[in-house]
């Protein structure tokens, strides 16, 4: 049988639980193993095909991990200190803390950790280009009016595309202006619609034209063709569903970066009517709380 590993954040093991429960095979601290493979919206990364080995020394352990990759990245669970002589034996790693935006590329990264003194679970290719899914970026605490930006830098950052100079972009639910400093900053041309006006040092950059009036009124006939439509707004998720779904039906947008605001329990319902749709994927951030990412374009890029 084919196992994955499942990695979630501490505070939404619950949520992660509850979307691989009846296969969960065991869990070690935060990682979740699982006979099945699939992409629950909370696991922040996944090891697919997981290999689980035994080993009789350091060296013979990084001699089985150098013939299935050349990078790798230790992750603690038992034997730690072990498990860092392995990491010593194979290819330095490149930085992957305070890391700029975008990102550098990255060398496809394997994982492994120990078990115990003698057994390693190990995956040559996971899911996210960074170990464990944890982006940690330079951040720049003078210009963006609050730390919401660190949300848009990660979701671009782990779709591994970018708004391109003269491309048209639309911040729903702009102020203070976080996201749109960000899409800004890219070269993009912005459209920032909110009721509230944008901090005053993100409204007086070049290429930004501030709308304030209400995000969800929006007349789509009387706009440009959106190429990234993004959208941070604090509301119930079957509105944004609703939302979403005009937007797509539009034919106006290209690409949709929004953040789902789960607001109590978590709502496994509306979370599967937006996986449903088609070329979408929802995901769970790093730098998100509770809350998902919902991501959407017309030719989806496989992953």
């Amino acid at each position: 049988m084919q196992y994955s590993a499942y990695l979630g954040k501490a505070e939404f093991l619950k949520e992660l639980r509850h979307e691989l429960q009846g296969h969960i095979v065991a869990e070690h601290g935060n990682l979740l193993i699982a006979d099945v493979q699939i992409h629950p919206a909370f696991a922040i990364d996944i090891w697919p095909d997981l290999q689980t080995v035994t080993f009789e020394s350091i060296n013979h352990a990084a001699k089985l991990l150098r013939q299935h990759g050349h990078v790798w990245f230790h992750y603690p669970i038992s034997h730690v200190r072990r498990g860092t002589l392995i990491q010593e034996q194979m290819r330095k790693l490149p930085a992957l803390k305070a890391v700029p935006f975008p990102p550098p590329a990255l060398p496809k990264i394997g994982v492994f950790t120990l078990l115990d003194q003698n057994t390693m679970i190990y995956c040559a290719k996971p899911w996210k280009a960074m170990p464990t899914g944890v982006y940690q970026f330079q951040e720049d605490k003078v210009s963006p009016p609050n730390r919401a930006y660190l949300k848009l830098w990660e979701a671009l950052s782990v779709s591994d595309e970018y708004p391109k100079t003269s491309e048209v972009c639309m911040d729903l639910g702009a102020s203070p202006g976080g996201w749109t400093w960000v899409l800004q900053q890219l070269g993009a041309d912005v459209i920032a619609v909110d009721k509230a006006p944008l901090a005053p040092n993100i409204a007086k950059l070049p290429r930004i034209n501030e709308l304030q009036q209400s995000a969800f009124a929006l007349d789509f006939n009387a706009l440009p063709d959106i190429d990234w439509l993004v959208c941070d707004i604090a509301c119930y998720p079957d509105k944004l569903l609703q939302q979403v779904q005009r937007w797509i039906d539009s034919g106006k947008v290209r690409r949709i970066i929004s953040t789902i605001k789960l607001q109590g329990e978590t709502d496994f319902i509306a979370i599967a009517e937006f996986q449903k749709l088609p070329n979408a994927e929802v995901l769970h951030l790093w730098h998100n709380k509770h809350e998902l990412t919902f991501f959407w374009q017309v030719n989806q890029r496989g992953k």
